[in-house]
C-alpha cells in the first residue's frame, strides 16, 4: 500500500507541472503591444498616418549630411503600451531607391536631397532610422512618433516632387502572436530651392600699374597694389558665402603666389591677391564645402554682396628680367 501511494503522488506532481506549463504559454500568447491615445484608449490598427512636406530653402553647397526633420504629429499624442516579454519592432520602406553610398537614405528625385524615415521603438529613447528590425523589452508607456528627415547628399539643385511619389514606411510591433502596425505616407509637395547669388560681372579684368626693379628691390618685396572686387546680387539673406581662388596657369598651386602665364616675358615676379590685407592661398576649382583654401566672406544680409580684393606684384627671384607680365585666377563661390 505504501508503494502504491508513492506512485500516485508522482503522477499528481506530473499533472501539476503540466498544467503550470500550459498556463505560462497561454499568458504569453495573449501579450500585446498597443498604440494608444493620450487617454490610454487603444487605437485601431493598422493606423494610417501622414507627414506633410513643403518648402525647403537651403544654400546650394550646404555641408553634405545636413538634415531637417519633420515629425508626423505632436509629441505626447500617441503612445506605445506593451506587456511583459520580448517585443520585435520592424520598419520597412516600400517604393524607394537608395541614394548611392548613403545607407537608409532614399532618393527624392531632387538632386542633392535624400529622405530618411524614422520611428519610435518601445524601450529605446530616440526615434530610429528605418529600415530596422529590433527586439526589446519594455512595459513602460512611452511616447510614439514617426517622421521624415531630409538629408543633403550633394550639391543642391532646385526642384519639386509630389509627396505621393515618395516612399512609404510600414512599422510593426509584434509580441507573442499579436501584431500592431502603423503606415506612414507623405502628403503635400516638396519644393527645394538651392540658394545662391548671381555674379555681376565675369571675367573681371584688373589693370596693374607699371613698376620697376626699384619698386621691387628684394626677394619678397611687393608693389603696385590695385583694388578690385567681386560683386554679387540676387542673394538670399542669411546664407554663408565662401570663395576659392584657383591659379589657372597652375591649378594644383596651393601657395599664395599666382604664376605668370606663358605669354609673360618678365621673369622673377609673380602676383598675390589679398583679402582683408592678407595674401590668399590658391586651391582647387571646387564649390564643395571645406574645399582646400576655401575661405568665408561672411553671411548675406541683403541681396547684394561686394567682396573687396587687392592684387599686387611680388618679387620671387634674385634675378628679374624686364618685360610684360600677366596672370589669371578663377574664382569659385560656395553657398553654405
Amino acid at each position: 500500500m505504501r508503494q502504491f501511494n508513492a506512485h500516485i503522488k508522482i503522477i499528481s506532481l506530473g499533472k501539476i507541472a503540466l498544467l503550470a506549463s500550459t498556463l505560462l504559454i497561454s499568458n504569453y500568447s495573449q501579450a500585446v503591444c498597443r498604440l494608444t491615445d493620450s487617454a490610454g484608449t487603444s487605437l485601431t490598427t493598422p493606423l494610417y498616418a501622414s507627414v506633410t512636406v513643403g518648402n525647403w530653402s537651403i544654400p546650394r553647397d550646404k555641408v553634405v549630411g545636413s538634415t531637417e526633420t519633420t515629425y508626423t504629429h505632436p509629441w505626447q499624442s500617441i503612445f506605445t503600451s506593451c506587456d511583459a516579454g520580448n517585443i520585435q519592432t520592424t520598419a520597412e520602406i516600400t517604393g524607394g531607391k537608395l541614394v548611392p553610398g548613403y545607407p537608409n537614405t532614399y532618393e527624392t528625385g531632387i538632386p542633392g536631397i535624400g529622405i530618411q524615415f524614422r520611428a519610435a521603438v518601445p524601450g529605446v529613447a530616440n526615434t530610429q532610422v528605418a529600415p530596422f528590425d529590433m527586439t526589446t523589452t519594455s512595459t513602460a508607456i512611452a511616447n510614439f512618433n514617426s517622421g521624415v528627415t531630409l538629408v543633403v547628399t550633394g550639391p543642391v539643385q532646385s526642384g519639386t516632387v509630389n509627396g505621393s511619389a515618395l516612399p512609404t514606411m510600414t512599422w510593426r510591433a509584434t509580441q507573442g502572436s499579436a501584431r500592431t502596425s502603423y503606415v506612414l505616407r507623405i502628403n503635400g509637395t516638396l519644393t527645394v530651392t538651392g540658394q545662391t547669388c548671381k555674379v555681376n560681372k565675369s571675367p573681371i579684368n584688373v589693370r596693374m600699374p607699371l613698376v620697376t626693379t626699384v619698386d621691387l628691390k628684394d626677394v619678397g618685396s611687393t608693389a603696385g597694389d590695385t583694388n578690385f572686387s567681386i560683386d554679387l546680387n540676387s542673394c538670399a539673406p542669411g546664407i554663408g558665402v565662401y570663395l576659392t581662388l584657383t591659379d589657372v596657369a597652375s591649378p594644383s598651386n596651393t601657395s599664395n603666389i599666382l604664376s605668370p602665364n606663358d605669354a609673360s616675358s618678365a621673369k622673377g615676379v609673380g602676383y598675390q591677391i589679398l583679402y582683408n590685407s592678407s595674401p590668399v592661398n590658391f586651391g582647387p576649382d571646387s564649390a564643395t564645402a571645406g574645399n582646400r583654401n576655401q575661405w568665408s566672406v561672411g553671411k548675406t544680409s541683403g541681396e547684394s554682396v561686394s567682396i573687396p580684393l587687392t592684387a599686387r606684384y611680388l618679387r620671387t627671384s634674385k634675378t628679374v628680367t624686364s618685360g610684360t607680365a600677366s596672370g589669371q585666377a578663377s574664382f569659385t563661390l560656395s553657398y553654405q
